[in-house]
């Protein structure tokens, strides 16, 4: 090989940057070496730097076999790290689980068509779920408060007092707060208005961070989620939650009330034969045991109104 050339691959060499077959053909030749013979001289390196640099080169090829031999050891020394990291972690894990996850955790309880439902809290309060509704409650309560959603529908709550962690129900537009109470929440989907009734207590209704209005028993608070408008007033006692016993009051309701109560209790289609019938108001006192004949005999009595079945849907006219 010529020189220039040699000269060449030996720099390459020593500085780590040749190839495999390069690093290969400099180790032949340096194997062939003997201290008392004649080498090529090379630049800018004496013969004893030289073999001292080969001799560092030739011991780095030989490390792996010494990594080689010592890898069992090493793999059992990694493997009881990462058996105690992660013993340690699910430790913490099983520790901090009460505090921090279930709380976050909830179970969704929902009533269908003419079913009505009963659910005792975590605190022993008591909530009696309307028919066709849907409730968000936690396996846990937070050390704070103690907070669910209603998240469809109507629910008349009995509330353990706890004036170190108020009750709050969630419900759409409105937040109730209360710190012992019973009072009664309706926030359908399909009804604009949301309403709120107070039995026994006092109940806070907000919306965001605005109070709407603290109810005292036998006040009722109404929330129209499309105009944002508040209506306080108040009702009587005994019609509050009367749905638990069987019994619906509607207090001038809406064409769209009257149906939804229908589908509810029924599974019934209510439709207006005309814009005249959709703009009447109801005022009655529902059985839910009676028969559905004899119901929309009562409402249509109160307008000298007529109706027709066709299906499963009712036509008033």
């Amino acid at each position: 090989m010529e020189r220039k050339k040699f000269n060449k691959l030996m720099n390459r060499y020593l500085k780590g940057d040749a190839n495999e077959t390069e690093s290969a053909l400099v180790d032949a030749w340096y194997k062939s070496y003997r201290s008392d013979e004649e080498v090529i001289q090379i630049e800018s390196l004496t013969k004893e730097q030289a073999k001292q640099r080969f001799r560092v080169r030739i011991n780095e090829k030989k490390q792996p076999e010494k990594i080689i031999k010592l890898f069992p050891v090493m793999l059992i020394k990694v493997a009881a790290t990462i058996l105690l990291i992660c013993s340690t972690g699910l430790l913490f894990y099983t520790l901090i689980k009460p505090k921090f996850i279930l709380k976050d955790q909830y179970t969704v309880i929902q009533t269908g068509i003419g079913s009505l439902k009963r659910i005792t809290l975590p605190d022993n309060s008591e909530v009696w779920l309307n028919t066709s509704s849907r409730i968000r409650i936690p396996e846990k309560f937070r050390e704070s408060t103690r907070e669910v959603f209603l998240e469809e529908g109507e629910a008349f709550f009995q509330v353990k007092k706890n004036p170190k962690q108020p009750f709050i129900v969630h419900a759409s537009a409105l937040n109730v707060r209360v710190l012992g109470t019973s009072f009664n929440v309706r926030s359908y989907d399909k009804i604009a208005d949301q309403k709120v009734f107070v039995k026994t207590g006092k109940v806070n209704v907000s919306r965001g961070k605005e109070l709407l209005g603290t109810l005292v028993p036998g006040e009722q608070l109404s929330y129209n989620k499309a105009t944002e408008k508040t209506e306080l007033n108040r009702s009587k006692l005994n019609h509050l939650a009367s749905w638990k016993d069987g019994f619906i009051y509607l207090e001038q309701a809406q064409f769209n009330e009257l149906a939804m109560v229908l589908r509810n209790t029924y599974g019934l289609q209510l439709q207006a034969g005309s814009s005249k019938v959709r703009s009447y108001q109801f005022t009655l006192l529902l059985s839910t045991s009676q028969p559905i004949d004899k119901t929309l005999s009562m409402i249509s009595m109160i307008h000298n109104t007529h109706y027709r079945k066709e299906g499963n849907d009712i036509i008033i006219y």
